[in-house]
């Protein structure tokens, strides 16, 4: 996958947004943009809402299951948001659930790249952006 501009991670859990940052710019260097949002809504508004997203790569990390406005959901809202944002978005959902059927809606979604099992690691984000950790250990 190619490196992206800007991680977007929505998460109704803080501190899972804040380990996940952490994680990120370990594997990617501190330059990385990274934005956090605990409500679904409030990410896709920001990407519908900043021009400069119709000329970046972002990567999200969405959970599916959040109690405003779910995963699903927050992809229903996305059906709305400029095909200029949708081409450039990558989205991956997160979760938890170990039921089958999530995974399996995620990987059939047209917008989903693929589905994550939660939590994040480093080797798990590593693996996706093909990055090497030279330093990883020294920090």
């Amino acid at each position: 996958m190619e490196r992206p501009d800007k991680v977007l991670i929505i998460d109704d859990d803080q501190n899972t947004n804040l380990l996940y940052t952490m994680i990120i710019r370990h594997v990617m260097g501190k330059t990385i943009e990274i934005k956090t949002f605990t409500q679904a809504d409030d990410g896709i508004n920001y990407l519908n809402d900043e021009p400069q997203n119709l000329d970046c790569n972002v990567v999200m990390f969405l959970d599916i299951n959040m109690p405003v406005i779910s995963g699903w959901e927050a992809l229903s809202m996305l059906a709305k948001s400029d095909e200029r944002v949708r081409k450039k978005l990558t989205i991956f959902m997160v979760s938890s659930s170990i039921d089958p059927n999530d995974k399996k809606r995620s990987i059939e979604h047209p917008y989903v790249t693929d589905f994550m099992e939660k939590p994040l690691t480093v080797e798990k984000i590593k693996n996706l952006f093909g990055e090497r950790l030279d330093t990883l250990l020294s920090v």
